[in-house]
């Protein structure tokens, strides 16, 4: 049986968590050397399945033109 001797936790994967793991340490390696050199980012985080109702698109569309000038 092994033994983890660092005291701290550790990460089993089977192995299609191990290939889907492998997977997206190397899509993420990708993205940070085609981003090389990029000092502005804009990142949109949307979570759920609704579309964003009339406020929020309103404060997106007030936000995006400050968010890519660098404001």
């Amino acid at each position: 049986m092994p033994v983890n001797g660092t005291t701290r936790p550790e990460a089993i994967l089977n192995p299609d968590d191990s290939q889907t793991f492998a997977q997206l340490v190397q899509w993420l390696r990708a993205r940070a050397r085609r981003l090389a050199g990029v000092t502005t980012a804009v990142i949109v985080n949307f979570n759920g399945t609704r579309y964003p109702n009339a406020e929020q698109m309103a404060a997106i569309k007030r936000e995006m033109p400050m968010s890519l000038s660098g404001s």
